[in-house]
C-alpha cells in the first residue's frame, strides 16, 4: 500500500464514511481483551514513528489517522467495516491491534463537548426524532463547523451532524494530521436523536444527536478491573505532591 499525504479530498475521507453504519445492535465488542498487550511491530501492522504515551500506543493512533490510496484500503476504514459487521468471528484478525488501539485511547481523559460530523447524501430519514442508534465504528469528528463546510468536506450540501459527547477523545497529539484537531468518537456510542434541521432539497440538512449511555456495555474496556485500579492509583500517586519538611 503506497500512503498518500498530498491530497487533501483523500486525507478527510475518515469525517464522511458515516453512511456505512448499520444503525442497528450488534453484539458487544469483547474477547480482544483476552489477547496479551504487544507491541505495535508484533500485533502485525507496519511501524510508524510514535509520540507520546507509550511509544507503541501513540504509534498505534497515528497509524490509524494515516490514509493509502485507494481510501478503502486505508487501516481505519477496513477496521471501521469490521466493526460495523454482525460477524464477529471477522473481527478476530484485529484483536492484537485492537487492543493495543483502545488501550491508547481509554487511556486519554474523555472530552465532553459538542463536536460535528457530515456526511455528502441526505440521511434525514434514517434518523428520526427519538430514534436511538449505535455507531459501531470510529466516528472523526471536529469541534468546528468551518472545517466541514469546507469543498473538500461537505460544502453546502449534505447532512451536518451536532453530536454531544460524553466520552469522545482528542487525538489531535497523537494524529498524522495534527492541524485537524480530531476528535474521535470510541466504536459503539450509542445515540439518540434530540432534533433536525431540513435545509431543503439543495441545502445542508443538522441532525443533533446526543450520546447516552447503552442499555448494557457495548464496548468492552482493555483492561480488567484490577488492572483498571492499580492504574488509577499510579495516576493518583503521581498526581499528589508531598510536602517537603524543613530539617
Amino acid at each position: 500500500m503506497v500512503c498518500s499525504t498530498a491530497t487533501t479530498a483523500i486525507m478527510n475521507l475518515r469525517f464522511l464514511d458515516l453512511d456505512n453504519e448499520p444503525l442497528k445492535m450488534l453484539l458487544p465488542i469483547e474477547d480482544y481483551r483476552n489477547f496479551a498487550l504487544i507491541s505495535l511491530e508484533k500485533a502485525n501492522i507496519a511501524k510508524i514513528l510514535p509520540d507520546g504515551l507509550t511509544q507503541d500506543e501513540s504509534a498505534a493512533i497515528q497509524l490509524y489517522t494515516l490514509e493509502w490510496y485507494p481510501s478503502d484500503r486505508s487501516l481505519y476504514y477496513q477496521l471501521n467495516q469490521t466493526l460495523r459487521l454482525e460477524d464477529r468471528q471477522q473481527m478476530i484478525p484485529w484483536f492484537s491491534y485492537l487492543k493495543l488501539f483502545l488501550a491508547a485511547l481509554f487511556k486519554l481523559p474523555n472530552v465532553k463537548a459538542t463536536v460535528w460530523r457530515g456526511v455528502k447524501s441526505d440521511l434525514t430519514s434514517q434518523y428520526p426524532k427519538g430514534r436511538r442508534c449505535t455507531w459501531w465504528g470510529l466516528s472523526s469528528c471536529t469541534e468546528s463547523t468551518e472545517v466541514l463546510k469546507q469543498p473538500q468536506f461537505l460544502g453546502t450540501t449534505g447532512t451536518l451532524f451536532s453530536i454531544e459527547c460524553l466520552n469522545s477523545k482528542n487525538i489531535k497529539q497523537h494524529s498524522y494530521f495534527q492541524t485537524e484537531s480530531e476528535i474521535l468518537l470510541m466504536s459503539a456510542t450509542y445515540l439518540e436523536v434530540v432534533s433536525q434541521l431540513n435545509g431543503g432539497a439543495d441545502g445542508l440538512h443538522i441532525i443533533h444527536l446526543k450520546e447516552i449511555k447503552p442499555p448494557h456495555p457495548l464496548l468492552q474496556s482493555p483492561f480488567c478491573a484490577r488492572q483498571t485500579t492499580i492504574q488509577s492509583q499510579n495516576i493518583i500517586n503521581k498526581s499528589v505532591k508531598l510536602p517537603t519538611w524543613n530539617q
